[in-house]
């Protein structure tokens, strides 16, 4: 026909209901059965098929039972499809119920139901498959982009080669009050997240940020929670750590915040039982707990402190327990860089280096037998030893004290130690010139001390101010049973 706008080429007016209406019996092999061929600049359709009054019938059917390596439909265009262009479109914007598209393949084995590839080298981005649900679904609704029911196998495996790409598995949600991933295992003895980074180096296994400026107390980065009330005799662990190789840090915090609160914060309601347990049952030359600083800090290491004043609470602040039968081993020591200060045996024998300062209203030695290597014993100090106090090498020798002194001129003061010459340990200084934390240094007959030609440090001690008065009645006393023996000082003799 070279009617152009005219009828059809081809009409079947059929009136059959329970047969066919057109039938083509070939015996092609490599031929086609039936070929259309639109050679115009096609705008409307290659094949349409109306049957709108169809209910439970099936509008295109193909059986081929014999096939093994062909296809029953193979589709190609060599067009460059843009925008709104499809290789294949269904619109069924009416079906509420039924499924877009059932594939089944009951015997399958190695193949794949759906396969989807691309060989393209562009950088754009893209996406081989998209799912997209553009209606706004009420919070009751329970709409699912992907849903994959399976009764053996895995759900999802992502098999991702390319080494320095986009991730294997990345989620961008804009959930503000709702979860973006959750989770809910029936898990037993199994793991219900099984992560494995069998090449990693300087990377990270999991890495959660924070990057909201207006996180409030209630939010956490990462929160564990076992709700259940388990039995006492349970020991299950929250969150376990196991780490096999040397030098791996079980849990590392590293807080780069200078004023931000503590790093590592336990809040706990336990009443009888431990808060935090360290069990090392094969240490031997580590240190159970190391806490090191290389910042000339004001605040301490530890600090333990309880707030409680109730006379209940008696619990120790601090209790040391060293079962050993080594009883010159050390259950606590006090070292400097060079040697160890104080120590406190198994046993309980005390070993100080440096000095001791006894402050309260009472000291009680009960011991059977007391050694002193010193020669001198000094009794009736008027005041606590004032130490840090330094003198010029001048005549006369001026005093600096570190704090304001509180002396008036003339006071007596004991020295206590010094490493000067010119003012020496075991000396009474006289007071004069003063200002709060300077004096000038007399000898107690009122002659200025010289402190010329003294390089060495200068440093000193002392106590005071002293009177004859004030010591009146200092001695020894050595309670008998018939009377008291004593050595005193009597100020009125």
């Amino acid at each position: 026909t070279d009617l152009a706008d005219g009828g059809y080429s081809f009409e079947i007016d059929a009136q059959q209901t329970t047969t066919n209406t057109a039938k083509v019996d070939s015996a092609a092999t490599s031929g086609t059965m039936l070929e259309l061929t639109a050679s115009g600049v096609l705008t409307g359709k290659g094949v349409n098929i109306t049957a709108d009054s169809a209910t439970t019938g099936t509008g295109f059917f193909m059986s081929m039972d014999g096939l093994t390596t062909g296809k029953m439909i193979d589709l190609t265009s060599t067009a460059t499809l843009v925008t709104t262009g499809r290789i294949i479109d269904i619109t069924a914007d009416s079906a509420t119920t039924a499924n877009g598209i059932s594939v089944s393949m009951d015997a399958l084995t190695t193949g794949s139901i759906l396969d989807l590839s691309s060989s393209s080298t562009s950088t754009t981005g893209r996406s081989l498959a998209t799912i997209s649900q553009t209606g706004d679904v009420t919070t009751s609704g329970d709409t699912t982009g992907l849903k994959l029911a399976m009764t053996s196998g895995r759900g999802i495996f992502i098999d991702s080669d390319d080494a320095n790409g986009a991730p294997a598995f990345e989620i961008d949600s804009e959930h503000a009050t709702t979860n973006a991933v959750s989770i809910n295992a029936t898990t037993t003895s199994a793991t219900g997240v099984d992560m494995a980074f069998g090449a990693l180096t300087t990377g990270t296994g999991l890495d959660i940020r924070g990057t909201a400026a207006t996180m409030g107390t209630a939010g956490a980065l990462v929160e564990i929670q076992q709700t259940h009330a388990l039995s006492a005799a349970a020991n299950v662990a929250t969150l376990s750590v196991a780490t096999a190789g040397n030098g791996a840090y079980g849990i590392k915090v590293a807080s780069t915040h200078a004023t931000s609160n503590a790093s590592l914060r336990i809040d706990s309601s336990t009443t009888t039982k431990n808060i935090v347990e360290v069990v090392g049952n094969a240490l031997t030359s580590g240190d159970g707990m190391q806490v090191n600083s290389s910042a000339a800090h004001t605040g301490q290491l530890i600090s333990l402190s309880t707030t409680n004043t109730a006379d209940t609470a008696r619990g120790e602040a601090l209790h040391i327990q060293y079962n050993t039968a080594n009883t010159a081993a050390i259950a606590f020591g006090i070292a400097n860089s060079s040697a160890t200060s104080f120590s406190v045996s198994q046993a309980g024998d005390v070993v100080m280096g440096g000095n001791l300062s006894i402050l309260g209203t009472q000291t009680q030695i009960n011991t059977t037998t007391t050694l002193a290597r010193d020669k001198t014993i000094v009794l009736g100090a008027q005041s606590a030893v004032d130490t840090g106090a330094t003198y010029t090498a001048a005549n006369p020798a001026v005093v600096t004290t570190t704090t304001n002194h509180g002396l008036n001129n003339n006071d007596i003061i004991f020295i206590a130690a010094s490493s000067g010459t010119a003012i020496v340990s075991e000396q009474l200084v006289k007071v004069t010139s003063k200002t709060n934390t300077q004096f000038t240094a007399q000898t107690v007959a009122g002659v200025n001390i010289n402190g010329t030609g003294d390089s060495t440090t200068r440093t000193l001690s002392w106590v005071g101010p002293q009177t004859d008065a004030l010591i009146d009645d200092a001695g020894i006393l050595m309670p008998g049973s018939t009377e008291i023996h004593s050595i005193k000082w009597d100020d009125t003799t």
